[in-house]
Order: C-alpha cells, then structure tokens, then sequence
C-alpha cells in the first residue's frame, strides 16, 4: 500500500508537529533527564524514516521535487557566468 503525495505530506507534517509538541509539554517534567526526549525524537524521527523508506509513505519533500522537474512553483535561478 502506498499513499499519495498529498496524504503523505499531510501525516508527516502532523506526526511532526504532534510527537515536536509532545517532547516540548514532556520535557518540563522529566527535569534533568534531557537524553530521554532526545532518545524520544531519535525514535520518532527513526519510525517516520522507515515509513518513508518502505514507500508506504510518499512525499516529494515539498517544493524541490517540482522545481527539479520542471512543475509548479518558482523555478530555482540559474547561475549566470559572466565572461571575461
């Protein structure tokens, strides 16, 4: 099963926001124990990855997907080379 780009955009921006805004309320409370949400977000960032990596998950990382191939969005600027 595969997703399309949009979904997939759509989960991963709020499985980021989600497990961002749960590490912040945590972090207050786990006092000096910062390696625990640090160990959490490796995790999280981890799990996303796998998802993405077995293509279940399906982003085009945006706007630089469609820049490269010519779609919609602001073209990149070309180098201009002046001559000497």
């Amino acid at each position: 099963m595969k997703l399309n780009q949009i979904w997939s955009r759509r989960i991963i921006i709020a499985y980021l926001v989600i497990t961002l805004g749960i590490r912040i309320f945590y972090e207050s409370e786990l006092g000096s124990y910062f390696w625990i949400s640090f160990f959490t977000g490796f995790l999280s960032l981890l799990f996303l990855w796998a998802l993405v990596k077995s293509g279940y998950l399906n982003p085009n990382w945006f706007w630089f997907e469609n820049q490269q191939k010519g779609g919609e969005g602001q073209a990149l600027p070309e180098k201009i080379s002046s001559g000497s």
